[in-house]
């Protein structure tokens, strides 16, 4: 769902691995741990704009939200945001 990070300046982003999440058309669901992994920027959006960058953006009335860069499906020479509303599931101890 969200695509590999290939661009240079990734390589210091720390994220967790999409592979380890499911996704539907709203909603992806994710451990604890890969939530935490996750950069907050939740009253603006993360520099270094390339596809695949995550982050969380948390609203105090709606929830987190996962974000993620993507190359635009209509003008490809631009970025755009997606986003899918975040489960946590707990780990278990």
């Amino acid at each position: 769902m969200i695509p590999k990070i290939t661009d240079p300046l990734g390589k210091h982003w720390i994220q967790p691995n999409a592979d380890n999440m499911l996704f539907d058309n709203t909603h992806v669901v994710m451990s604890e741990k890969d939530f935490n992994l996750l950069e907050e920027y939740s009253c603006s959006n993360p520099s270094g704009v390339y596809q695949g960058k995550m982050w969380v953006c948390r609203s105090k009335e709606y929830g987190d939200f996962l974000r993620w860069y993507e190359k635009d499906p209509v003008d490809s020479t631009v970025m755009a945001i997606n986003q899918r509303s975040i489960l946590v599931v707990k780990e278990g101890r």
